[in-house]
């Protein structure tokens, strides 16, 4: 796979544009090659990871944050894989500026999982794929492990949105304990697998990322975000604003809107499409959540 006009480059520790987070790493790569803009490694940098295997509510927050994080110029570095990582670089791409970053374990013209080809295609575009492999190094299974340390080499803070007891998140958690990187999770359900190694991170003294604004603080940064679920005014649809009060920080599905206030599906799904049409809300999969 190869990305029409967007520039390859090739690093090494003596390039002038190495990233400045690997010079003293315990374990840095040999070299490093790039498709896109090297600026991707310039910044404050949040890692987003987590299961493959996620829920509607790890899709959705993943997106939030990524969003959140891009809007306030922080760059948001994954893996390129199914579920959170693809939700995290879907969040960024949201924010037309933002600069998104990849880090792959295959080569660069080797696009995995192939269902992913045209999202890796932009974060190329606006961003930047990074691989340590040679560009037709197909995808292997000890190679993602390897991957994971790069990307936590790359983070100022690792944030895991959801991960199973025994997710492959857990490595590159590992890797930022290595190098001193601080760590947050996501809290999720206690009767949810996909949060069950978020939750013992926690537990074990990951600190809580209950929303955006833990990680900027976690960051150092002085603006502290604030999510405006919906501006409220004299002409704001009272009904919209009990429907968006009821989809929380995280969002709900349409039944537990229902739950909450009432009303009939029919109605409460005409709501939520209004919302959806004024870019309030996304529905992913029966998700819906707030932007």
């Amino acid at each position: 796979m190869s990305n029409v006009g967007v520039p390859r480059t090739r690093l090494s520790s003596r390039s002038q544009v190495w990233p400045v987070r690997l010079l003293d790493d315990p374990d840095p790569p040999t070299l490093l090659n790039v498709d896109g803009n090297t600026m991707a490694f310039c910044g404050p940098t949040v890692a987003l990871v987590g299961t493959r295997r996620c829920t509607p509510y790890g899709r959705a927050v993943a997106r939030q944050f990524a969003q959140s994080l891009a809007e306030s110029g922080v760059t948001v570095v994954s893996g390129l894989a199914k579920g959170i990582d693809t939700e995290a670089h879907r969040g960024v791409l949201d924010v037309p500026a933002a600069i998104p970053l990849a880090v792959v374990g295959s080569g660069l013209n080797v696009c995995y999982p192939a269902q992913n080809t045209a999202l890796w295609k932009q974060v190329a575009v606006h961003g930047a794929v990074v691989s340590e492999y040679d560009d037709n190094a197909p995808a292997a299974p000890w190679q993602f492990p390897r991957r994971n340390r790069i990307i936590a080499a790359l983070a100022d803070v690792v944030c895991v949105i959801e991960s199973h007891e025994r997710g492959g998140a857990l490595s590159t958690v590992a890797e930022a304990l290595r190098r001193g990187r601080t760590v947050m999770a996501v809290p999720g359900s206690i009767r949810s697998a996909a949060s069950l190694g978020t939750n013992r991170l926690i537990a074990d003294g990951a600190i809580p990322a209950l929303d955006p604004s833990d990680v900027f603080l976690a960051l150092g940064m002085s603006t502290r975000f604030e999510q405006q679920l919906l501006p409220v005014s004299q002409e704001s649809d009272p009904a919209l604003i009990d429907v968006l009060s009821a989809l929380g920080e995280f969002g709900a599905p349409i039944d537990e809107v229902l739950v909450q206030i009432g009303g009939t599906v029919g109605q409460r799904q005409a709501q939520l499409q209004t919302l959806e049409s004024q870019g309030k809300v996304a529905n992913i999969d029966g998700w819906w959540t707030p932007l």
